[in-house]
């Protein structure tokens, strides 16, 4: 026994595909039934969900010109070019200064709407198309709540909301009164009662409200709600999305997803334009400081430039003019485009210093420029030392007036330029296309979504059915039983026709067996082959009484001792039934008779033997029913008169079949067993589990009754064999 259990263990840790697909349709109507139900919500979802739309707008950021050329070479080695300003600007895009003035505008921190029916409210609303102002609430003459909520064609607007911290996403309830009247509700009572277009203030909840348009049927619910604004800031950022066009392209696409087309609209367009507008004041801030500093630098220019001319002039009066040499010349030359680009970068350490700091790369770039060219301005002016000093002193004053023209002609264009990017700024922001919003819904995915819910049904039905074969371990075949060395003696298919003739309400007098009614059921041909098989094995047996029980209750094992006991009566037999399970027996409706006199009184003594025993309408088949239900039923079995009853009347009749109780249940069965030549015990398919069949084996073995044989109950599967499709009951 211990081997083959071991066996049977090993083999339980190997998955076998053909069972599970064997479970799978078995429970076939269940995966159909969750499966449609499944896909029917899925299509219900998808037509009732709220659609959510996208729009979108394309830009382009330009790079800003910084009013110094050579800052602007210097940003592009450094920065990264355009890239770095489209990062930039797409950050500040999403920030809380271009953000916040959008929400201030549309009041996007109040949420007010009409009060819909859970559901199916929101799709009535939103598809309502009707001639009539308002929809007809439906069922409102049966149900007068109804009437309550919106139903088509109603419209809220409100201009100012303000409240406490503390009352932020309390909901409220706007009832519409009439006249342009409405009330103000909270928790179900009335805090104030206003009109459309007035504003008011709650002195009680220090609540300040203007309804701007209200439109619906007198006594509609609308909700209303105060949203911080600093989540409202964030529920906005999360819902934007901008997203560049390429690498460094300075294209951005943004984007943004909601239930109202027009509110997408006003939103990426208002973000956009107030976008573009700081844009632009930033950029004539920048042009202003430039230009402040420019124009300070003017006067010292001139200045320069007067005293160079009057030196040098004063010079050619009181000494003779000295022609330069081309050496000469070439220094100066050399000299006058050092000392140009210096100034280029004087004029920009200003800007450059208040942009960034000492240890910045470009900073850092700036000053290695500057030393360069301050050391090749040394080096020439180290040569220019070696000039006669008469050649030398016309190359200083006319390096002067040249070097201060040039730096005073460089400033006034500056100057000039600066005046002419200031009067034009136009921001560095291009609006290339409007926000439009995509006439299909990006969701739900109508079709995705009913695909998806279908799968989650068929899905859920497999795990039900697969976790339900789990936990539940019933027998689910023969070749389990016989695994563990268990004797089937037959297989008995479920049949449709026996669970009918269960639910008949039992009549006296009127018969329900299923092997007298229905004899060519399959499931009377395997008891009969059961019958043939009892014969030979009763050869060895000591007496004709034959027990059958079974591990629990409601395993079919009264419906095979009767149908049992009546196929071997119509096969010329004298057979006695004998029901002892006075606790619960049934067999008395079956064949029409009442439950007492019965067993238990013949047993007490309280009855005889033929006050009890009744003749059935099967030739040669008769029936002791179980009798009133006992206070001790174990010790009427193990008196000398169920000792006394044996003895006699298994000599009157060819076959005595006892039906006794589940032995795991009470003890009866192994008290019966003793006296019964043959027993026999009942199994059912997927009821039954192996240890508890075994618990229930070692139980009577112990007692000292041996189990002849066993039972498969309740089968229901596709033979391969004859083709005999059977189904569950």
């Amino acid at each position: 026994m211990s081997q083959t259990t071991v066996a049977s263990a090993q083999n339980d840790d190997e998955i076998d595909i053909g069972q599970i697909i064997h479970t799978l349709w078995l429970g076939k109507w269940l995966i159909i039934f969750l499966t449609f139900i499944g896909g029917a919500l899925g299509v219900a979802y998808a037509l009732m969900a709220t659609p959510i739309y996208s729009g979108n707008a394309l830009l382009q950021v330009e790079v800003k010109s910084a009013g110094f050329a050579g800052l602007t070479g210097l940003s592009d080695a450094f920065a990264g070019g355009d890239g770095a300003a489209t990062s930039t600007e797409l950050e500040i895009l999403k920030s809380r200064k271009v953000v916040v003035p959008t929400i201030e505008k549309f009041n996007l921190e109040i949420g007010a709407k009409p009060l819909t029916f859970p559901i199916i409210g929101a799709y009535f609303l939103r598809t309502y198309g009707g001639s009539a102002d308002f929809a007809t609430p439906p069922l409102a003459e049966y149900f007068d709540f109804m009437k309550d909520y919106a139903w088509g064609g109603e419209q809220i607007i409100v201009n100012q909301f303000n409240v406490p911290e503390g009352l932020y996403k309390t909901g409220f309830q706007l009832i519409i009164l009439g006249d342009d009247n409405y009330s103000l509700n909270l928790d179900g009572k009335t805090v104030f009662k206003g009109k459309v277009g007035v504003q008011h203030h709650i002195d009680e909840l220090n609540i300040d409200i203007q309804v701007g348009q209200l439109e619906g049927r007198i006594g509609t619910y609308f909700s209303l709600i105060r949203y911080d604004q600093v989540l409202v800031i964030d529920d906005l950022v999360k819902n934007i999305t901008v997203v560049e066009k390429g690498k460094q392209s300075g294209i951005m696409t943004i984007s943004m997803q909601g239930e109202d087309k027009i509110k997408i609209v006003k939103t990426i367009d208002h973000i956009l334009a107030t976008f573009q507008q700081q844009n632009i004041e930033y950029s004539s801030i920048e042009a202003e400081r430039s230009l402040k500093f420019i124009e300070g630098q003017l006067p010292e220019a001139n200045n320069d430039m007067i005293i160079a001319e009057r030196e040098i002039y004063e010079y050619r009066l009181n000494n003779k003019t000295v022609n330069l040499n081309l050496k000469t010349q070439q220094l100066l030359s050399q000299l006058l485009k050092l000392e140009e680009g210096l100034n280029d970068l004087k004029l920009l350490e200003p800007e450059l210093s208040r942009k960034f700091k000492k240890n910045h790369p470009l900073y850092i770039e700036f000053l290695r420029k500057k030393a360069d060219l301050e050391s090749k301005r040394n080096d020439i002016e180290l040569q220019t030392s070696q000039i006669p000093t008469e050649q030398f002193e016309t190359f200083k004053l006319q390096r002067n007036v040249e070097l201060s023209q040039k730096i005073y002609l460089q400033t006034l264009n500056k100057f000039e330029e600066l005046k002419i990017i200031k009067a034009g700024t136009i921001g560095s922001i291009r609006i290339i296309d409007q926000t439009i919003v995509h006439p299909r819904a990006v969701k739900p995915q109508k079709a995705i979504v009913a695909i998806i819910a279908t799968l989650l049904g068929f899905i859920l039905a497999v795990a039900i059915i697969l976790l339900k074969a789990m936990l539940n371990k019933g027998v689910e075949s023969i070749d389990q039983l016989e695994d563990l060395g268990y004797n089937v003696y037959a297989s008995i298919p479920v049949s449709p026709t026996q669970d009918k003739l269960s639910k008949r309400k039992p009549k006296k007098g009127v018969l329900r067996l299923l092997s007298h009614s229905h004899p060519e059921e399959l499931a009377v041909e395997a008891l009969r082959s059961l019958r043939t098989s009892l014969h030979f094995a009763m050869m060895e047996a000591d007496n004709n009484i034959i027990m059958l029980t079974g591990p629990s209750p409601g395993i079919g094992k009264s419906f095979i001792s009767q149908n049992l006991a009546a196929l071997i009566a119509q096969s010329d037999s004298k057979v006695l039934l004998v029901d002892i399970d006075f606790r619960r027996g049934l067999i008395h409706e079956n064949f029409g008779l009442d439950a007492a006199p019965g067993f238990s009184d013949f047993l007490s003594g309280a009855k005889d033997f033929d006050e009890v025993c009744q003749k059935t309408e099967i030739k040669g088949l008769d029936v002791i029913t179980r009798g009133k239900n006992p206070p001790n039923p174990s010790e009427l079995l193990m008196s000398k008169s169920f000792n006394d009853f044996c003895d006699k009347y298994k000599d009157e009749y060819d076959f005595i079949i006892l039906d006794t109780p589940p032995i795991l249940a009470v003890t009866d069965a192994a008290i019966v067993g003793k006296l019964a030549g043959t027993s026999m015990m009942v199994v059912k398919q997927s009821v039954n589990h192996l240890k508890e069949i075994e618990q229930a084996t070692n139980k009577l073995t112990v007692t000292g009754v041996e189990i002849r044989g066993y039972i498969f109950n309740g089968i229901s599967k596709k033979s391969t064999a004859n083709h005999y499709h059977y189904e569950y009951n």
